[in-house]
């Protein structure tokens, strides 16, 4: 049973919804988390792995789920949806 289309809703709220759409990455990319930093920005205890990467903007994480996105991928993010997302630089190993 889909509960957004069949299932009792309000009815104003399910016409404002936006679509979602799954996206296939097919891009990844290693990375190493350091198990002993407790920290709340990712930046401080992610690195990435030094990668052979593709011209990808978007990758999935191997070891660490997740969507990495490239610094052209932010520009064109901050451009067409200001604010939406929180970004946190992840560094070489």
């Amino acid at each position: 049973m889909d509960l957004i289309f069949d299932g009792i809703n309000d009815v104003k709220l399910n016409q404002d919804m936006p679509d979602y759409y799954l996206s296939s990455i097919e891009s990844q990319i290693h990375l190493n988390k350091n198990k002993l930093i407790d920290m709340q920005n990712p930046s401080e205890y992610i690195t990435f792995v030094g990668n052979a990467l593709d011209d990808s903007d978007f990758f999935m994480g191997i070891e660490i789920l997740g969507c990495f996105i490239s610094a052209r991928a932010i520009n064109w993010l901050e451009k067409y949806c200001p604010n939406c997302f929180d970004y946190y630089l992840i560094k070489p190993d």
